[in-house]
């Protein structure tokens, strides 16, 4: 992601589709915050644990305000690329992951009624927001900072709130089920196979072209769920003493 955002112009500029890992920029930014965010949680609950959802949220606040800022002075590589402008999505998740802790510690209950109340018309909205920026954004929209709103809060809202209803039936179709069991495969897939597939059409692409990349990612998805992504994480060789060393060596 710090390469990318030395090298490249904007996400969206034709110049960047010449590059089969771009997609990578957005696992660099997720294990910075992996590496970063527990020992940071750690830090805070030893020392004063009941400020450990107020300081997350006050750190998402910033990064988001950051990101727009960022977006303000012309810098779209920075809050495209950058962890510090991108972690408020993430952070998001972290609160997230807070809700039933905080339900629990409501005496009244009041917090858990209320979400069991509005569940459905909330995963509705979720669905909604997460489904509108396909119609809504194109490669002229400015991108991301507050434009990444609608489809954060959306994914937050299904979260936690898509787990009952009608929403849940639609999410529970196999199709879409499957389709989420082989994302992490297909998102490794998909950029590749678009870069390439332009390439050897000189960019002329049709619609067949689209169809075309759309299932050969699928195929090659669901091949490397099935053949790699599977067995790595069910063989009982895998166990983190040996993960741990190998990655060490």
């Amino acid at each position: 992601n710090i390469y990318f955002n030395q090298i490249s112009g904007s996400y969206f500029s034709p110049n960047i589709h010449d590059y089969p890992l771009l997609h990578l920029w957005s696992l660099s930014v997720e294990e910075q915050f992996y590496l970063f965010i527990p020992l940071l949680c750690l830090l805070i609950w030893r020392l004063r644990r009941s400020r450990l959802a107020p300081i997350l949220a006050l750190l998402a606040v910033l990064s988001l305000v950051g990101a727009i800022y960022a977006m303000a002075l012309g810098r779209q590589n920075s809050a495209f690329y950058l962890l510090h402008n991108r972690a408020w999505e993430l952070l998001a998740g972290s609160l997230l992951a807070m809700v039933p802790a905080a339900a629990a510690d409501t005496r009244s209950g009041a917090v858990t009624r209320l979400l069991e109340r509005w569940q459905s018309p909330l995963a509705a909205l979720g669905l909604l927001l997460v489904l509108a920026p396909y119609a809504c954004l194109s490669s002229t929209t400015s991108f991301p900072g507050a434009t990444a709103l609608p489809s954060v809060l959306g994914t937050v809202l299904l979260i936690g709130c898509g787990h009952g209803g009608w929403v849940s039936r639609l999410l529970s179709w196999r199709p879409l089920v499957l389709t989420g069991k082989i994302s992490y495969s297909l998102y490794l897939w998909h950029w590749p196979v678009t870069v390439f597939w332009k390439y050897a059409t000189y960019d002329q692409l049709r619609a067949y072209d689209y169809a075309g990349m759309f299932l050969l990612s699928l195929v090659l998805g669901y091949l490397s769920w099935r053949f790699v992504e599977m067995p790595v994480r069910s063989s009982p060789a895998w166990t983190p003493r040996r993960t741990f060393a190998l990655l060490a060596g």
